[in-house]
């Protein structure tokens, strides 16, 4: 999945906000009826590695993906398992983040 974001904030404060939205995930169900374990993610200059699993009683599906912070723009590129799209589309995932990313980096 593929999602670019406008963005004006400077790359540093992109990144703490960012941080604060991931770690807010944890607490949450980001995906509704799924909870999230194994939270991981590391930055390297400008861009953070993530990764973490979706799980729904038995179904336990690992989501990873990679955000690239810009001048101008956050593009966020991440693979999401087809057992997931089956209970929640890529259109309302999509919508999910834009909305996470509208709170945080507003």
């Amino acid at each position: 999945m593929h999602i670019e974001y406008p963005n004006k904030l400077d790359k540093e404060t992109s990144k703490k906000k960012l941080d604060d939205m991931f770690d807010s995930l944890l607490e949450k169900k980001p995906i509704t009826g799924f909870d999230v374990k194994d939270f991981n993610k590391s930055w390297t200059k400008d861009e953070m590695q993530f990764s973490f699993y979706l799980t729904m009683g038995p179904l336990d599906r690992r989501v990873k993906g990679i955000i690239k912070l810009h001048d101008d723009k956050i593009i966020a590129d991440f693979q999401l398992p087809d057992t997931v799209k089956n209970f929640v589309s890529e259109h309302k995932i999509e919508k999910n983040v834009n909305q996470y990313l509208n709170q945080y980096l507003q």
